[in-house]
């Protein structure tokens, strides 16, 4: 009985946000006053009706009468998601939740839930301030769901490419086969890291509900951190 009541009152802090959206629109709603200055009278038939139809339902079993309450709950629910509710952005945003799948290969990331918002339109706006010296921007491309940039070292001939596209329903693969790999958090941001161990070469993935952020090339692994902790 105390674990049903403690249901109840979770179930109804939940659905207060979307309760009070819903009010709200309903409100929004109401007939002016001038429209209620003559309100609508019910006959007695159907006041009689109702009344038998209340004494009918006080009779019914406690476990009857509570299905009938949680039914009723769950349609107001679904009424209030439905139109007033999609307004608070708790609601809205779906969570993200991601499977890694690893091997002795590979490791997959596949994500569900997420958002799928669309990139920026100036790519400074996801670029990462923070670029090791000697590297310059060679090649870049931005779409509304994908970016791709090529930095390259003339000097050194090294490189490294930056990725960056919608997190919703998305997914990708990193190198774990002679790799160092581990899990760490950039900015609050979660982020896989692996470091290739026969040469130097290193692979940073970092998502958040919006956008997964990928950096791949021969850069030290010190080097990769700094330039994905300046990502904005």
């Amino acid at each position: 009985m105390a674990n049903d009541l403690r249901r109840e009152d979770q179930l109804e802090q939940c659905l207060k946000p979307a309760f009070e959206a819903r009010a709200a629109q309903l409100a929004s709603q109401l007939p002016s006053d001038d429209l209620l200055e003559d309100p609508h009278v019910f006959s007695p038939e159907f006041q009689a009706r109702m009344a038998e139809m209340t004494r009918k339902a006080s009779r019914k079993r406690p476990p009857l009468r509570r299905y009938v309450q949680a039914a009723a709950m769950f349609v107001l629910c679904f009424a209030a998601l439905g139109f007033g509710a999609m307004q608070v952005e708790a609601i809205r945003t779906p969570i993200l939740r991601f499977v890694v799948s690893v091997t002795q290969e590979y490791t997959n990331i596949t994500f569900d839930g997420g958002s799928d918002r669309e990139l920026p339109s100036q790519y400074e706006e996801i670029a990462p301030s923070h670029i090791p010296d000697g590297y310059l921007l060679q090649e870049q491309e931005l779409t509304q769901w994908h970016c791709y940039a090529n930095y390259e070292n003339s000097e050194t001939g090294g490189y490294f490419s930056y990725m960056v596209m919608s997190t919703g329903g998305s997914s990708t693969s990193f190198d774990t086969e002679d790799c160092r790999v581990y899990e760490t958090n950039i900015n609050g941001r979660k982020a896989y890291v692996s470091v290739k161990l026969t040469r130097q070469t290193v692979i940073v993935i970092m998502f958040d509900q919006d956008f997964t952020y990928t950096l791949a090339g021969d850069l030290t692994e010190e080097e990769a951190l700094a330039v994905m902790e300046s990502v904005p």
